[in-house]
């Protein structure tokens, strides 16, 4: 499938669950959760399984008669040899670019955990939140190699 900014588009066959609260009778009856299939974009795959994927959220909160839409890009890699992806980036809509260039240095240092050489360059801010491809491309030299 072909989203409209030309990309191919990759449906993942596993469910995220979503908790719901509602004041409304109708959805009281209903009890728990509902599901809602999650929606990739696979930016890159590696060998070995390594992979950079790319979901975005929309998520609507209406406070008396304001309603703010909230947009958000996360980012996850897929590491060698493991059985899930872990998250790599947060980035909303509006947000303070350093904000999000903190966030992101938080996040692949807790990821990269494991790679001393890998986790120095990220906090010497050698790779950014606006380019996580080159972050991946680099573990992927590490280990590899």
């Amino acid at each position: 499938m072909v989203g409209l900014d030309g990309d191919t588009v990759n449906y993942v066959r596993e469910i995220r669950y979503r908790m719901f609260k509602s004041n409304s009778p109708d959805t009281k009856k209903e009890k728990g959760r509902y599901r809602m299939p999650v929606l990739f974009r696979e930016d890159y795959r590696g060998k070995d399984g390594i992979a950079l994927l790319t979901e975005f959220r929309e998520t609507e909160q209406t406070t008396g008669l304001r309603t703010a839409l909230q947009k958000e890009r996360w980012c996850y890699v897929k590491l060698k040899d493991e059985p899930a992806a872990r998250v790599l980036s947060v980035s909303t809509a509006g947000e303070n670019p350093e904000s999000t260039q903190k966030n992101f240095v938080r996040f692949a240092k807790q990821t990269f955990a494991n790679y001393p050489d890998l986790v120095q360059r990220i906090e010497s801010n050698e790779f950014s939140v606006k380019d996580p491809l080159k972050l991946v491309k680099a573990y992927e030299a590490i280990v590899t190699y």
